[in-house]
C-alpha cells in the first residue's frame, strides 16, 4: 500500500501541485527530504513544475508518470483537498516555508515543527533535546 500525497506551491492566487504516489511520510519520507534538500522557494517551484511521479528519490526527483502539472484557484484547491482519494499527506510551500496536512480538509502546520515533534516522539527526546535540534542549524537556517 502506498502513502499517497501532493506537493503544492502557492503562487499568489493559485495553487500549482503534483501527485506523489508513495513514501510521503513526514519522518524518513517526502517530508524529511523537503526539509533537508528542498527547503527554499526555487526548489519548491522546481518540484511542483516537474509533474506527477511515483516518489522523490533519495538523490534527485524524477518523473516516471504523465508529465502533468495541476493548477487551480485557492477556492478550487479546497475542493481538490476534499475530494483527494486516499491522499494521506499534503505538502504546501506557502509564506516562505513548507507546511503539511494529513490530507482532506485537515489544517496545515509548519513542516519543521511537525517533523521535530515526530522526531522527538520517535526517539523519545525531551524538550531540551528538541531545542538543541532547532538551535543546531539542523534545517540549514
Amino acid at each position: 500500500m502506498s502513502t499517497r500525497g501532493y506537493i503544492a506551491y502557492r503562487d499568489n492566487d493559485q495553487i500549482v501541485w503534483n501527485y506523489l504516489h508513495g513514501d510521503n511520510y513526514v519522518l524518513n519520507g517526502t517530508g524529511e527530504q523537503l526539509i533537508r534538500k528542498y527547503n527554499d522557494a526555487d526548489f519548491a517551484w522546481k518540484l511542483v513544475s516537474i509533474g506527477d511521479r511515483s516518489y522523490l528519490e533519495k538523490e534527485e526527483p524524477y518523473n516516471d508518470q504523465d508529465e502533468v502539472v495541476h493548477k487551480c484557484s485557492i477556492e478550487d484547491w479546497k475542493d481538490v483537498l476534499a475530494s483527494g482519494w486516499d491522499i494521506e499527506y499534503v505538502y504546501l510551500w506557502e509564506d516562505g516555508e513548507w507546511k503539511v496536512s494529513h490530507g482532506g480538509n485537515a489544517p496545515f502546520y509548519p513542516l519543521e515543527s511537525v517533523y521535530v515533534t515526530i522526531l522527538a516522539h520517535h526517539y523519545n527526546l525531551d524538550g531540551g533535546d528538541i531545542q538543541s535540534i532547532l538551535e543546531s542549524g539542523f534545517f540549514g537556517d
